[in-house]
């Protein structure tokens, strides 16, 4: 493998470090449109704190691999830094020696990209839906369990 290649490699990486980032973004935002979702009740309740702990955890868990993706960047250009000035070395000091690259600009700290909005339900439910089924769908249930 020739230094090139490591630094090519390495701002391929870079991008998709980026692009990677950029998806948490959107599955944070698209997430966020379904606050207050879970229903009401225990089992709803239940299911919406579980799923604020596991959603945060995956957030947090997605935000450092972020940045572990920008360490893999920045290994490469170090490596092929090593490799040029190693084979610089080799061929006894012949010409100038390699210019050294600067490690590209990647994401370095961790993002913030939780914690997920709340699925419990917290608004005012109609009272006459509240913990039933409206009619016309009590109907068809009951109509089509009967079957």
């Amino acid at each position: 493998m020739q230094p090139q290649h490591l630094y090519f490699t390495s701002l391929v990486v870079r991008d998709a470090q980026f692009a990677y980032d950029k998806k948490a973004k959107t599955l944070t935002d698209t997430l966020d449109k379904y606050s207050q979702s879970a229903g009401t009740g225990w089992g709803a309740d239940s299911f919406a704190d579980r799923y604020g702990i596991v959603a945060g955890k995956f957030l947090e868990l997605w935000a450092k691999s972020v940045v572990s993706v920008g360490g893999v960047s920045v290994g490469f250009t170090q490596t092929a830094n090593n490799y040029a000035l190693a084979d610089w070395a080799a061929s006894k000091g012949k010409g100038d020696p390699p210019e050294e690259r600067p490690p590209p600009a990647v994401i370095a700290t961790v993002p913030k990209y939780g914690p997920p909005n709340d699925l419990r339900w917290r608004g005012r439910a109609s009272t006459t839906t509240r913990g039933r089924f409206p009619e016309s769908s009590e109907r068809s249930r009951t109509s089509s369990c009967s079957s």
